[in-house]
């Protein structure tokens, strides 16, 4: 059968245009959209603004509500009942989580800490840009949007609290997810959608109060899309009509969960104190760090105690409230930050070299005084003599609970010795020579009883005085 030769010759097939094959080295690129240009500003802008998050948490530390987690991380063990007790009368294990694996990595281990917030940050931002091109489709008006959100105040809120920050962060990156995925799947019913939209709530939930704030949007989205077919412009209609009610429900939800953070319900401010703490909120938004106090109190602190060759005894004080507000107790007292700063310290009940913390955070000698002395003191260089039978040294003036007395003393040899004041015993030890004890009264009372020495050990006290342990002035 006759065939036409052109029809056989491979030279004769027709190939597409050099420029149309993808396949040959000249191939010309797939010309860039606008769709595109979306996506590439939109990320370049979320990793813009989480730098500038680094950056101002460079600067920044822990402070109040974030030193209270953490030494109540310290103190207890990572288990079920530790993350479901309420942190200012709510729930928030997820916080509760965050600062356990940042006290558990080290003592207060700021560049862990900062990390994870910079990484929420991430995640939050990202969220929202997936959530505005889920609404909006790629296109310019959507970055306006995500503009908006990372430059207003909503998203530098906690900046100086690293748990009330990154709690919040990950509580709108849940929340934006969860709108995302719940329009994916009220277009599409895809069940993954619909799983994804309750683990991002749940998440939400678990981390912070500000998260039930997600809820009612997604109500007026569901409204929105089932009342009729899907339209991004009904959508975006919608939303701006009913405005109104959900600033409405935002705002009652704030004041709700600000009011839970520090109304007890019984003295009947909670209302007041949600006001209040919306505007404390606002303030401490500020992305200007510098005057944190907690940050120069740690690192001088630590500082101090590391470069000690020998364990140093403290004595217990309340942080000062520039670090550690006083309505912290009982998590406000040196005894329960001091661990989490260093390993090199404790709180005795005696020893023979006491110090305490400036309000700088500078380690110095104790002094006593401004309270009971002891009275009545024999005449001649020994003063209170104690050999083999308890001698009781009567007070001037009645002694407190947790005030500490100072012994001025000479030793013939080291030997233990037992103080009883109020009925309540103290064990410490001599050392031979001249020397001070520092004891801390154990009960109230108006005189201390020393004794319980070694047989034949002569102990001579100059001097007892009485008082709160204050920094040693310099000569």
């Amino acid at each position: 059968m006759w065939q036409n030769p052109a029809v056989l010759d491979p030279t004769t097939i027709a190939r597409p245009p050099a420029g149309d094959s993808p396949d040959r080295p000249g191939a010309s690129p797939r010309p860039v959209t606008s769709a595109d240009l979306v996506l590439v500003i939109g990320a370049a802008m979320v990793a813009a603004q989480a730098a500038l998050r680094a950056w101002v948490l460079h600067a920044s530390y822990f402070f109040g509500d974030d030193l209270r987690l953490m030494v109540d991380a310290h103190e207890r063990p990572l288990s079920v009942a530790y993350l479901l007790d309420p942190h200012q009368g709510h729930l928030a294990p997820g916080t509760r989580l965050l600062a356990w694996l940042v006290t558990a990595s080290g003592p207060l281990d700021w560049t862990l800490a900062a990390t994870l917030t910079v990484l929420a940050q991430l995640l939050a931002s990202a969220a929202c840009l997936w959530m505005l091109l889920v609404l909006l489709g790629p296109r310019w008006r959507a970055l306006v949007a995500l503009a908006i959100y990372l430059v207003v105040a909503l998203a530098a809120l906690g900046t100086t609290s690293w748990a009330a920050s990154t709690a919040l962060l990950v509580a709108q990156a849940a929340s934006f997810a969860a709108v995302a995925s719940w329009v994916r799947y009220l277009r599409r019913r895809r069940p993954r959608d619909l799983a994804l939209t309750v683990v991002a709530v749940l998440l939400g939930l678990a981390v912070s109060v500000w998260a039930t704030l997600v809820l009612p949007v997604l109500c007026l989205v569901a409204a929105a899309l089932l009342s009729r077919r899907w339209s991004r412009s009904r959508l975006v209609g919608r939303t701006l009509r009913y405005w109104p009610v959900a600033l409405a429900v935002a705002a009652i939800g704030a004041a709700a969960a600000i009011g839970a953070d520090g109304a007890d319900g019984t003295d009947g401010t909670g209302g007041t104190r949600g006001a209040n703490g919306i505007w404390s909120r606002v303030q401490q938004a500020s992305p200007w760090p510098h005057d944190n106090a907690s940050r120069a109190y740690v690192n001088r602190l630590r500082a101090d105690l590391d470069a000690r060759e020998e364990t140093v005894d403290l004595a217990s004080q309340v942080v000062p409230p520039a670090v550690l507000p006083a309505d912290g107790a009982p998590q406000h007292r040196t005894e329960a930050l001091v661990p989490l700063v260093s390993e090199n310290a404790q709180f005795p009940t005696s020893t023979d070299e006491l110090s305490v913390i400036t309000d700088a955070g500078a380690v110095v000698p104790a002094a006593i005084g401004g309270g009971p002395r002891g009275e009545g003191r024999p005449e001649g260089e020994c003063g209170w003599q104690i050999t083999d039978r308890p001698v009781t040294i009567r007070l001037d003036a009645p002694a407190r609970e947790g005030q500490w007395a100072r012994f001025g003393y000479l030793s013939a040899g080291s030997s233990p010795v037992l103080v009883t004041g109020g009925g309540e015993q103290v064990q410490a030890s001599l050392a031979d020579g001249l020397n001070s004890l520092y004891l801390r009264v154990p009960a109230a009372t108006r005189s201390l009883t020393v004794g319980g020495l070694d047989p034949g050990a002569n102990l001579c006290v100059d001097s007892v005085e009485v008082g709160t342990p204050t920094p040693l002035e310099a000569p």
